[in-house]
């Protein structure tokens, strides 16, 4: 049974994140079920700014959750933000919160340990530019899950990750490594960047660095095949094979289309890594799989251009 078919369209609403702006809560409403993936609508807001997630995904919660965990709910556009009630809001519109058991705990990877603080200082892969490393703060917590925010830029460059992801590592891993640490957007010298001056500047502290942990390789190989989100159109699977792959990132070739670079730890392959040692296939979750002319029954190693 797809756990995604358990979600219903139009009727079901939910809190989650805004992806363009991961520090941001919203209301959401299931537009569309594809097997295990959802389509988010923004109650009020236009289509145009829907977007595709997995069921299983940690960026959405049951209703009432940031009134729990003490997080601002941004309000659908026309309701004013001192007079909004849920209960009330669902009641009016006729429509129904999604059932709490149809998200996903996390409580089996543990809590954030407490060395871990809001406001504590590390160094973070930008992932928007994977090259680049640099000055960053924990910005929020939840369950197992930091935010990462660069210093002096906005929150669009934000982003979730686990503690034990290798984007995110201590003060002073670049000089140990050797490699170029990026100072805040603005910083008077940043060829000449101090974390003993920045911190003591900041009135900061930086996570310890014991509390660091190695994640375990991910397994992915050249050759492997998988079934991944088509970036264009996010409601299609497709069939791929990974021909290259590094410690955070793989690149996949999809059958018979183009090849794209995905981290191997995010949404767009196809069942994250919630089940990292299965074969990756649609069938188990009734999503379709979209065949290019001839592909089918294709099973040799050719990737194309």
């Amino acid at each position: 049974i797809s756990w995604g078919l358990c979600f219903t369209d139009e009727l079901n609403r939910l809190e989650g994140i805004d992806p363009r702006h991961p520090s941001v809560f919203c209301v959401l409403s299931v537009a569309e079920v594809c097997g295990y993936r959802l389509r988010l609508h923004f109650d009020g807001y236009l289509s145009s700014y829907d977007f595709w997630t997995n069921a299983g995904s940690p960026d959405i919660h049951p209703v009432g959750w940031c009134e729990k965990t003490k997080h601002e709910l941004h309000i659908p556009k026309g309701y004013r933000k001192d007079k909004f009630v849920w209960m009330d809001y669902l009641k009016a519109c006729k429509l129904q919160n999604a059932p709490k058991k149809l998200f996903r705990s996390r409580s089996s990877n543990g809590p954030v340990p407490k060395e871990f603080q809001v406001g504590m200082k590390l160094e973070a892969v930008d992932r928007k530019n994977p090259s680049l490393v640099c000055v960053a703060t924990i910005a929020d917590i939840v369950e197992d899950r930091l935010r990462v925010h660069f210093d002096n830029w906005d929150d669009s460059y934000d982003y979730w990750c686990d503690i034990n992801s290798p984007y995110v590592q201590p003060v002073g891993w670049c000089h140990e490594n050797g490699r170029t640490l990026i100072a805040p957007q603005g910083y008077p010298d940043p060829e000449n960047f101090s974390w003993t001056d920045y911190l003591e500047a900041t009135q900061t502290n930086a996570v310890p660095g014991r509390v660091f942990k190695m994640r375990v390789p991910h397994g992915f190989l050249p050759n492997m095949k998988l079934e991944v989100v088509d970036k264009r159109n996010p409601r299609l699977i497709r069939v791929a094979t990974i021909i290259d792959a590094d410690d955070q990132r793989v690149k996949v070739h999809v059958l018979n289309y183009y090849a794209i670079v995905l981290e191997c730890y995010s949404h767009p392959i196809f069942l994250l890594l919630t089940h990292p040692a299965i074969l990756f296939t649609s069938s188990n979750f009734n999503s379709p799989v979209q065949w290019f002319s001839g592909e089918k029954n294709h099973s040799g190693s050719d990737l194309g251009d």
